[in-house]
């Protein structure tokens, strides 16, 4: 929608604004027809060999990434494993058969503790799993960048200290503090653990 009166800096008008748009806008689509035909053509007497082969390809790519990122936190339900964030939060709710799901090599004292506000342990679990798994592939990502590491933790243990029982739990902050709740990612011997403490007022 250009007015009528419209002079673009180069000294267009409306018309020939129009003509512009249109010819790119042929030019794309032909463009777009020959990749289509291209794609869908038949190759060696196979129909869409392409457009299979990419799909297949694709798949594999999203695979791989979803494995090396997002599922290295939130585990899958194909191989039964639970992944580190869903033990937090179960943890952190105070789910005590959550102690079963937890990895070879993992330490620990006490049980799981219901840290959450009365009647809020859905929201903390809901809040918690995506807010643990989006800062787990951030630092990764970040090829463990102490920087990035004191960062997210902070959006953990500010997300965790507003939904916590706050007559009941010390505050969750970073870095940890020897009398005060924490829960995040720390680097040991070049691996990632998740360290969580709770602290009772």
């Amino acid at each position: 929608m250009i007015n009528p009166a419209f002079k673009s800096r180069k000294g267009r008008n409306l018309q020939k604004i129009k003509n512009a748009q249109r010819a790119n806008l042929m030019r794309a689509f032909d463009n777009y027809e020959t990749s289509l035909d291209y794609t869908f053509e038949e190759v060696n007497g196979e129909g869409q060999k392409r457009f299979k082969e990419r799909i297949d390809q694709s798949k594999d790519i999203y695979a791989n990434g979803l494995a090396e990122r997002t599922l290295r936190f939130t585990g899958d339900h194909i191989t039964g494993g639970r992944g580190v964030v869903a033990i937090a939060a179960r943890w952190l709710t105070g789910d005590e058969k959550v102690i079963g799901d937890l990895p070879d090599g993992s330490t620990w004292n006490g049980a799981p503790v219901n840290v959450a506000k009365a009647g809020l342990e859905p929201n903390l679990k809901s809040a918690l799993v995506p807010r643990l798994t989006q800062s787990g592939v951030a630092i990764v990502h970040s090829e463990m960048d102490a920087a990035i590491i004191a960062d997210e933790n902070n959006l953990i243990n500010s997300l965790l200290s507003g939904l916590r029982n706050s007559t009941v739990y010390e505050e969750f902050v970073e870095p940890l503090a020897p009398l005060k709740s924490h829960c995040g990612y720390i680097v040991e011997d070049g691996q990632l653990f998740l360290r969580i403490r709770v602290v009772a007022l």
